[in-house]
């Protein structure tokens, strides 16, 4: 394996969604919010935080998703947050039903993953 593809293989992306709908629920502040962590040092430094397109998941976004993992967050707000960013730094499963509910049918969650997966070169 190259050294550009191992090093891709550790990193790690959370992609927020800034589609329209998840713009409308607040998803820019969210992403502004997320940077603001990374800055600080609170998130892990191999994590990529990056504005995705969309993901289709329209109706229950915003909607994160973290990558390669490929955990998906839905309804993602400033209330619950903290708990993506758990997540992300020390591994531990989000509670809060709102982000983990699956309402995103799964060949929409599906798509979106072998998209990301193309276009982050994975």
């Amino acid at each position: 394996m190259s050294i550009e593809k191992e090093d891709q293989a550790r990193k790690r992306f959370l992609l927020v969604c800034q589609g329209l709908f998840c713009l409308g629920r607040g998803s820019h502040g969210l992403l502004a919010e997320l940077r603001n962590l990374k800055q600080q040092g609170v998130l892990p430094s191999e994590l990529e935080i990056k504005p995705y397109y969309c993901f289709n998941g329209c109706s229950h976004g915003p909607n994160m998703v973290s990558y390669p993992d490929r955990v998906w967050f839905e309804r993602v707000s400033p209330d619950n947050l903290t708990q993506v960013v758990t997540y992300l730094g020390e591994g531990i499963p989000a509670t809060d039903p709102l982000l983990n509910q699956c309402r995103v049918i799964e060949v929409v969650r599906h798509r979106a993953y072998s998209d990301i997966k193309e276009e982050l070169g994975f």
